[in-house]
């Protein structure tokens, strides 16, 4: 299967701790779902923290893109993401752990029509990029 580099946008705030903000535009699918998720590795492996995904341009979600957002809270806890390879094994994996993560990522600004698909995920999900600093800020003690 061919898989497209996804055109996003990467940038970080200053304050109290660096809060990086990943912006990819297009559709978050079975083409681009790869991508999203070594690009977040990139800033994760860079000693970021916190990660902020806006999703404001994304226009469609695709299930491998549910995939990608659940693989990408794994990285922001340490841990590894799943192997895609798994196929549905994975997919049930994934189900079982949406609940009891603490998360260091945050969905920002999803459109309307996506909304109802990304609350699935179990994800914080902010209409403002402040409240979406706050609440990551919030969780760590050390910050506080």
């Amino acid at each position: 299967m061919k898989h497209l580099v996804m055109d996003t946008t990467i940038s970080q705030t200053q304050g109290e701790a660096p809060v990086s903000i990943l912006q990819p535009h297009g559709n978050l699918d079975r083409f681009t779902y790869l991508d999203l998720i070594d690009k977040s590795r990139a800033v994760h492996d860079s000693g970021q923290p916190f990660l902020i995904l806006d999703l404001s341009d994304i226009t469609d979600v695709g299930l491998a893109g549910l995939y990608a957002l659940y693989s990408i809270a794994l990285l922001f806890q340490g841990r590894e993401p799943l192997d895609p390879e798994e196929g549905w094994a994975a997919m049930r994996s994934m189900a079982n752990h949406l609940d009891d993560m603490p998360y260091a990522i945050r969905l920002l600004r999803p459109q309307p029509h996506l909304r109802g698909a990304l609350s699935t995920t179990g994800l914080p999900i902010y209409d403002d990029l402040a409240g979406a600093i706050a609440s990551l800020l919030a969780q760590t003690p050390s910050l506080c």
